[in-house]
């Protein structure tokens, strides 16, 4: 399918960047700004929309705070100069294309230090102010080519090594949990909470791995891209379309695991094992953080005494 593109000359006056750098339209690569059309690359333009989209989500179906406004900010700022980049092709765009996705990125990596070691986003928030004003002016200082790589890298790093905590953290829980079920209620659970252990580290590193799978997928697409492997310069699907739906999704995917996993929730309820005696599941730690009164816990104290006690006679008869 045929793209059909305005010719109005609108980027008059910007420095262009390599417009066949791109699959889409490198048949149509005008150097010249003054003859450009509006929509040099539509499609890749366009696609930025699933940043934006991915923004908008946690606004609306999980709270609204400080880490939630901080994240459709950079995707809103990511979808925005993308769109613009790829619709004039200038080097102004690309500059504030790549400064506003190391912005983004940024705002993950954050979102994973306040999940891991408890940080503020009240504290960190400075940080992110810093890295919006100071990246428009430091990023054409960066060559484009490989230290540019080097930098998503770095922060791709940072980010997997974050989820990596939580993912161990997670199985810990689990393991901890599982096998102190097998311990209470006898070997004859042995095998079936193994499996169960299983099939939750499972699900566990099946979540954690979903969004590098996307982003592997989505690799391959901007190197076919960039190295016009299989490609179509004016059809309707790019390869460079497919490198912004998945990772927006990825990047989303990421956020919401950094807002369900704290690890500081998962270490302390992984220390609340269950024991089973008699039929009956009693909790083997009180849980004193929340607000009960010290003449509750002494008697919930007393109460299970009681009961401990009423089995052992029952096991010794």
């Amino acid at each position: 399918m045929e793209i059909i593109l305005p010719k109005e000359g609108q980027w008059a006056g910007l420095e262009s960047h390599h417009c066949d750098e791109f699959c889409e339209n490198s048949d149509k690569c005008d150097h010249s700004m003054d003859e450009r059309p509006t929509m040099q690359q539509p499609v890749n333009a366009y696609s930025n929309i699933a940043y934006i989209w991915c923004g908008v989500v946690p606004m609306v179906f999980f709270r609204v705070d400080l880490s939630t406004t901080m994240y459709f900010c950079s995707s809103a700022l990511l979808g925005i100069s993308s769109f613009m980049y790829h619709a004039s092709i200038s080097r102004l765009w690309m500059n504030l294309d790549s400064s506003s996705m190391y912005t983004y990125f940024a705002v993950l990596i954050m979102h994973g230090l306040c999940s891991v070691f408890g940080l503020s986003w009240r504290c960190l928030s400075p940080i992110f102010v810093v890295i919006l004003i100071a990246m428009p002016f430091v990023r054409p200082t960066i060559p484009f080519s490989r230290e540019t790589e080097k930098i998503i890298f770095g922060q791709v790093l940072a980010i997997t090594v974050l989820s990596l905590v939580l993912v161990l953290a997670n199985i810990y829980k689990v393991v901890n949990q599982t096998f102190a079920r097998t311990r209470s209620q006898g070997q004859h659970t042995y095998f079936a909470s193994t499996f169960i252990l299983l099939l939750q580290i499972f699900g566990v590193i099946s979540v954690a791995l979903f969004p590098g799978l996307l982003c592997t997928i989505a690799t391959v697409g901007w190197n076919n891209d960039r190295e016009k492997r299989w490609c179509r310069p004016n059809s309707i699907f790019q390869w460079h379309a497919l490198w912004h739906a998945l990772t927006a999704i990825a990047s989303l995917w990421v956020w919401i695991f950094f807002d369900r996993n704290r690890l500081k929730d998962i270490l302390a309820t992984s220390g609340h094992d269950v024991m089973r005696y008699d039929g009956h599941a009693v909790p083997c730690k009180k849980d004193l953080s929340k607000n009960t009164s010290l003449d509750d816990s002494i008697d919930d104290s007393d109460q299970l005494r009681d009961e401990e006690e009423g089995a052992n006679h029952f096991n010794s008869q």
